[in-house]
């Protein structure tokens, strides 16, 4: 069986904007300042729980989950696809 492989996230569009190309993964944590790539990440913060948004548009600054941008009509809460 071969995985099904998930589109490359400049391929997805920003559902408030609707830009293409715009979104970035969010990382979380303390980043080096002197060597994060802001263009291609945005900062998340320092505090992590379940549920917070994974990706993020660096235009308008909208966040969400990729899953949503890549399944929009999947209606099921994200702390229920994730556990």
């Amino acid at each position: 069986m071969t995985a099904k492989r998930r589109p490359a996230l400049r391929t997805l569009v920003c559902p408030q904007c609707l830009q293409k190309a715009v979104i970035q993964r969010i990382l979380y944590g303390m980043p080096d300042f002197a060597n994060f790539d802001f263009e291609k990440y945005a900062v998340g913060g320092c505090v992590v729980f379940p549920g917070q948004p994974d990706v993020a548009c660096k235009e308008c600054g909208w966040t969400g989950h990729r899953h949503f941008l890549e399944n929009p009509d999947d209606t099921r809460d994200i702390l229920d696809i994730i556990s």
